[in-house]
């Protein structure tokens, strides 16, 4: 998750991958709130796309994940 250093997800499919990033997102913010941090402003898809931060010729995909 590029706009969250040190918050990872993975899965041996991608509804696995997507629950366990949910799950990480939730404890990365949870921490970041109890050290009173602020939160990053988040990136659209096609922003890290252009970024170059992610590279589908690689392997690599994106999803968003609406918080509700």
């Amino acid at each position: 998750m590029p706009d969250l250093a040190g918050c990872h997800g993975a899965g041996a499919n991608p509804a696995e991958a997507i629950a366990d990033a949910v799950s990480a997102m939730r404890e990365w913010a949870e921490a970041r709130i109890a050290k009173h941090l602020p939160m990053p402003n988040p990136r659209t898809v096609a922003n890290l796309l252009q970024s170059g931060e992610i590279d589908s010729a690689r392997g690599d995909s994106a999803v968003t994940v609406r918080h509700r």
